[in-house]
C-alpha cells in the first residue's frame, strides 16, 4: 500500500505531494529493501499560494488557534454587548 504522506503549497501556486513506500522498507521484509525508484512526486496547479503563519499562536474562538494577523474568521471577536 502506497499513500500520500506529505503535502506542501509552494509559491509557484502548485500543490506538491509525495507518496511513501513504508510497507516496502527492510523492517517489514526480513532486511530486504523493496522500495522502487522513481519515487512518486505529484504536482498539481491550484489557485492559492503558501500560507505563512505568525508565532506565537494564541487561542481563538471555538478552541482553535490563530496567529496574530490571521484571517478574520479565525480571530476571537467580542460578543455583542460585552
Amino acid at each position: 500500500m502506497t499513500w500520500i504522506d506529505s503535502l506542501a503549497i509552494a509559491s509557484d501556486r502548485h500543490l506538491y505531494a509525495t507518496a511513501n513506500q513504508v510497507n516496502r522498507q527492510p523492517l517489514f521484509h526480513e532486511g530486504k529493501d523493496l522500495r522502487r525508484k522513481p519515487y512518486l512526486l505529484v504536482r498539481l496547479p491550484i489557485d492559492a499560494g503558501p500560507v505563512r503563519l505568525a508565532w506565537p499562536l494564541r487561542p481563538a474562538s471555538h478552541g482553535r488557534l490563530a496567529a496574530p494577523g490571521a484571517h478574520p474568521a479565525l480571530q476571537r471577536r467580542p460578543r455583542p454587548g460585552h
